[in-house]
């Protein structure tokens, strides 16, 4: 099969949303569309992968950091893990995303402190932080209102070169779009919703320093041992060895339509 340009990826994502938007007449753009936008972008990019899950020993040798996700039903943790129709999170920062911490205090706030809901894991893959991001988007936004001043004082900032090239595809992108309601749902997309630009520069996560927390992108740079992973699915009644039990769970669940 062959793999999708940046390019075709952009535009098959914009009319995604386009044709969404045009499906529902009254639609308004709030936390369910926006989850939808999301999930259709991480399966196109092909961030939707089964995390890794490899012997103890082998985890423990990794040279990452441990991270931890807390929730407040373990089922969450099992959909996650096994199931390829799973929850791809959603939050404050900027969008989707799997939101975990090395902080296990952290993690433990959205347990309702019961510490069996606490996921330990580790994450290899590309992250880009607050900060970088903060200046994409800002360049982006920026060129496409033509504020000259600001786009070169922000185009230096750029750490990574492809990521300003990619910025540029998008700027060039918009130029051609014809319609006031087009281009007001392209900066809905890639400048509102932050996971959305993150995973066209080709990031597997975002980093949110001040509280310390990683949000995940890509569920396949996820790592779990081999009694993590069992510990969470023995406790499943969905999810039993990590296996889905299609007659126990629901249709809908854990989905967010």
């Amino acid at each position: 099969m062959k793999e999708l340009t940046d390019l075709e990826k952009i535009d098959l994502f914009f009319k995604y949303c386009k044709e969404l938007s045009e499906n529902t007449p009254e639609l308004v753009f709030n936390f369910s569309t926006y989850y939808k936008f999301y999930t259709y972008l991480v399966n196109l990019c092909d961030a939707n992968k089964f995390p890794q899950v490899i012997e103890d020993k082998e985890f423990e040798a990794l040279n990452s950091t441990k991270l931890y996700r807390g929730v407040v039903d373990i089922e969450h943790h099992a959909n996650l893990l096994s199931d390829y129709d799973y929850h791809y999170g959603y939050g404050m920062y900027g969008g989707g995303g799997l939101y975990m911490s090395d902080d296990r205090i952290q993690a433990m706030r959205y347990t309702r402190r019961n510490p069996e809901n606490i996921l330990t894991l580790k994450f290899e893959g590309k992250v880009i932080d607050e900060k970088e991001l903060g200046f994409c988007l800002d360049y982006l936004e920026y060129s496409i209102k033509g504020e000259k001043y600001e786009i070169e004082k922000l185009k230096i900032k750029i750490a990574n070169s492809q990521d300003e090239q990619l910025i540029k595809l998008l700027i060039d992108y918009y130029k051609q779009l014809k319609t006031d309601k087009d281009k007001e749902l392209f900066e809905t997309i890639f400048i509102k919703q932050y996971s959305n630009l993150a995973l066209i520069l080709g990031y597997d996560a975002m980093c949110y320093t001040y509280n310390e927390i990683l949000i995940v992108l890509n569920r396949g740079k996820l790592i779990i041992s081999k009694s993590e992973f069992e510990r969470v699915t023995s406790q499943s009644k969905n999810y039993q060895g990590g296996l889905i039990n299609f007659d126990t769970k629901a249709e809908n669940e854990f989905l967010m339509e």
